[in-house]
């Protein structure tokens, strides 16, 4: 065990993610209105916490893995997790199109893409097929903010 490191048991990570699973789970039904599609969201956190469990399971029938995290690693997932929180926060303010263009770029940037036409196109391409996908052939709307 190197100095500089985080050391989780395995069955830690199945733990906080079937505690997040469950979590989401249960905010599901008081996020999404009652006839509004709910069953994407249930579906991808069901197979979440199904894949936990049976990872937590699997942890006690054979050798525990210790799983170490560096810590910049573990500073750069946290910085990813606030991003994103302020992405969904500021969505509503600024929009959905504009955002994800700041947001990708931003990404793309912390995870140590230094290519600014790779950050270029994939801030412009990934929002522009969203649109055309949701907009133009789903006929889903997402928010224009108040910037538009």
């Amino acid at each position: 065990m190197s100095e500089g490191n985080i050391y989780w048991r395995e069955r830690y990570i199945y733990i906080f993610l079937i505690i997040i699973s469950l979590l989401v789970l249960f905010i599901i039904p008081q996020q999404i209105e009652e006839g509004a599609p709910r069953a994407l969201p249930y579906f991808s956190i069901s197979i979440v916490l199904i894949c936990s469990i049976g990872g937590l399971a699997n942890c006690f029938r054979k050798k525990e893995v210790v799983i170490s995290f560096s810590k910049s690693l573990l500073l750069k997932l946290g910085s990813g997790i606030f991003l994103y929180f302020l992405y969904v926060f500021l969505i509503e303010y600024i929009g959905y199109y504009i955002l994800s263009v700041i947001f990708i770029v931003l990404a793309l940037y912390l995870f140590k893409t230094r290519n600014i036409k790779t950050m270029i196109f994939s801030g412009v391409i990934i929002p522009l097929m969203l649109y055309l996908l949701l907009e133009q052939l789903l006929g889903l709307f997402m928010p224009t903010g108040i910037l538009m």
